[in-house]
């Protein structure tokens, strides 16, 4: 598994920031999307290659039948609720265990997870997401990740290309940190001015519904 860095919160102007598309689940929902093992906090991780070829992400398509109806069919970062008694990483390798079809593509990203921020506040309105980074440098482990499915809990499992990402529509909040990310980790893509991401921010690749 890879270190994990300090924790990097968001001060209070990016956390109101980090939640503007925060959605509006019923009392109901929450309390049917709540497993009593959860804790409050999440664990999530963006994963994409690093190998010369073109910059891509591993992400999911939620079901037709997630709790969040209006988040249904919309992209989403790989992970999930983080259990009473495991650690944030923990809870991440565990998700992606349970999510993956194959588990040799679960262990790659889970061995090249980095933490890479925690901001607060999850669907359940409390605790905090800890946000993970898996960059996948070997062409031939990048190829084992892509070909991996999902289970259908999870969703499907989808590859966007950098080019493609402001034409997605993301559900929560994974479209901003998604933005977020491109801005801090790859600026000289988020700057080209052929892939011109710039023109959507902050708007369309914050869509959440």
């Amino acid at each position: 598994m890879g270190e994990e860095a300090s924790e990097d919160t968001c001060d209070s102007a990016e956390a109101e920031a980090c939640h503007s598309g925060e959605s509006e689940l019923s009392l109901e929902e929450i309390a049917d999307a709540k497993d009593p093992d959860d804790t409050l906090d999440a664990a999530i991780v963006i994963i994409r290659n690093d190998n010369g070829e073109e910059t891509e992400f591993y992400m999911e398509i939620t079901p037709e039948d997630y709790f969040a109806k209006e988040h249904a069919g919309k992209i989403k970062l790989v992970g999930g609720m983080i259990k009473k008694g495991e650690s944030p990483l923990e809870g991440l390798a565990r998700e992606l265990e349970e999510e993956m079809t194959d588990k040799e593509a679960a262990e790659i990203i889970t061995r090249n997870a980095v933490f890479y921020k925690k901001i607060p506040g999850t669907i359940f309105k409390k605790g905090s997401v800890f946000i993970y980074e898996a960059v996948i440098k070997n062409h031939a482990e990048w190829n084992t990740i892509k070909k991996s499915d999902l289970t259908h809990d999870a969703g499907s499992k989808t590859i966007v290309s950098i080019k493609d990402m402001p034409n997605q529509l993301y559900a929560f909040d994974m479209g901003k940190v998604l933005n977020r990310y491109i801005k801090e980790r790859l600026p000289q893509l988020h700057n080209n001015p052929i892939i011109k991401l710039k023109e959507y921010f902050p708007k369309t690749m914050y869509v959440a519904a």
